[in-house]
């Protein structure tokens, strides 16, 4: 059976988790190039899109400062552990996607 264009695109962010050897902050950054393009109509249900908002949300809401990248800001006063719950929530998502 054929993947969706979104389980696609998370199927990549959680390889990008799994088998990275830099910090979970750069994994990150790596999943998220992956998923951070994935529009409204790409995630037809509302619950999913929210989520997907959701997670991207927490790994850009850091305030930007001249000339800095949301992205770069947020990785970098961001502990292993609340990274960790990060990509927990990408993994898990992904299964969701995968359900839908």
């Amino acid at each position: 059976m054929k993947s969706s264009y979104p389980e696609e695109k998370y199927d990549v962010a959680v390889r990008a988790l799994a088998i990275g050897t830099d910090s979970i902050q750069h994994r990150l950054r790596e999943a998220y190039i992956s998923i951070m393009r994935l529009q409204k109509m790409d995630l037809k249900e509302e619950k999913l899109w929210q989520e997907h908002e959701s997670i991207i949300n927490s790994l850009t809401g850091t305030k930007q400062g001249p000339g800095d990248d949301p992205l770069d800001r947020t990785l970098r006063q961001m502990s292993d552990s609340d990274a960790s719950r990060i990509a927990d929530r990408i993994v898990s998502f992904s299964y969701e996607v995968r359900r839908r």
